[in-house]
């Protein structure tokens, strides 16, 4: 058995032996990763990846740009938006559309397109905004009106009682 004094040392001796033997390593720089490799649903990552699902869920039928002249052309098109406002604009077959709340004041000029219903107001337009277009779903006894993406109701023409 070692007396209690040179236990330290032999501990100190193997210690400063391994961190002699200890090998450094180079520095280099991590391998960059490969590319992601693309799935056969690689176009359906990001934002729009659910976009179809949202469509499918969508009680009704989307209609499309000869539908939406058909059904609002020279009409007044009446409804409410999410929160429960209610709103009615005239749609004037020369492509222009009125406040019909607000003593029929001009407001813009609209269309059909790309199976939407767009609007352009021009204090907007000015500023170099895009216009406002809307998905048309037929859906029973009214109309419903999305975003382009489908992520959001904006209005109906069936307002809560």
């Amino acid at each position: 058995m070692l007396p209690k004094v040179i236990l330290p040392l032999v501990a100190v001796a193997v210690t400063s032996g391994c961190a002699q033997r200890t090998p450094t390593l180079p520095d280099v720089a991590p391998a960059p990763l490969p590319p992601l490799e693309r799935t056969e649903d690689w176009e359906n990552w990001g934002p729009e990846e659910n976009k179809d699902r949202r469509e499918a869920a969508i009680e009704g039928t989307r209609i499309n740009a000869d539908q939406i002249m058909a059904v609002f052309n020279n009409k007044v098109l009446r409804g409410c938006y999410p929160n429960g406002d209610a709103f009615a604009e005239f749609l004037d077959d020369d492509g222009k559309f009125y406040d019909g709340m607000k003593g029929n004041a001009f407001l813009g000029t609209w269309a059909a397109r790309n199976a939407e219903l767009c609007f352009r107001y021009p204090e907007r337009a000015e500023q170099g905004a895009a216009d406002s277009c809307f998905v048309v779903v037929k859906a029973s006894n009214r109309y419903d009106f999305y975003t382009s993406d489908l992520k959001q109701k904006v209005a109906s023409t069936l307002c809560p009682k």
